[in-house]
């Protein structure tokens, strides 16, 4: 073997890979660029915010925010544990009409419940409300919660499930009540 045609041989070996990366750099970037938030439809992803930008709602929202989804979420959107920050990261890049998606949908199975009950209106308004979390501290928005009464929050039942084991409790043979949380935050 000739010098000239090692340094060849290395040559093509060196562009091989060079290709490969190039190839599996762009794959990963389109792939990013075409994932949906929680695989949103791209229906939902094209679907405005009625109250986008609105302070009343982005108060109302926060008070709703606080009720239902800060025990989880953590009161700033800064997650807790295994439960994602809402105030950065992807619900901060997602569309308003992808996160309203989810929030319907929920995912129980990763812990988040479907709040489909919870009229449109204050879903929006939480959306709205989360998309303020990452902005500076002194904005409009953000600066106070509607005193208590002057937003009506939804009665709808908390998502949960109810069931029925039957047992010897307290060594009865009693049918109990057992209620499984699938959230949290509600009284």
């Amino acid at each position: 073997m000739t010098r000239s045609s090692g340094i060849h041989r290395a040559h093509v070996v060196v562009m091989f890979w060079s290709s490969v990366l190039a190839i599996s750099a762009s794959s990963a970037f389109l792939h990013a660029q075409s994932t949906s938030f929680h695989n949103a439809p791209a229906s939902a992803q094209q679907v405005k915010n009625p109250y986008a930008g609105q302070a009343q709602a982005a108060r109302a929202g926060k008070a709703i925010y606080a009720h239902n989804c800060g025990a989880c979420h953590g009161n700033t959107g800064q997650g807790a544990g295994n439960v994602p920050p809402l105030a950065r990261g992807t619900a901060q890049t997602a569309s308003d009409g992808a996160i309203f998606w989810y929030i319907t949908q929920g995912d129980v199975n990763n812990g988040m419940p479907s709040w489909a009950n919870m009229p449109a209106k204050q879903r929006w308004e939480v959306v709205t409300f989360l998309k303020t979390l990452n902005k500076a501290q002194g904005a409009q928005a953000r600066a106070s919660v509607a005193p208590a009464g002057a937003i009506k929050i939804s009665t709808a039942p908390p998502p949960f499930r109810e069931t029925r084991h039957n047992s010897s409790y307290q060594g009865r043979g009693s049918s109990r009540t057992v209620r499984h949380a699938i959230g949290h935050g509600w009284p």
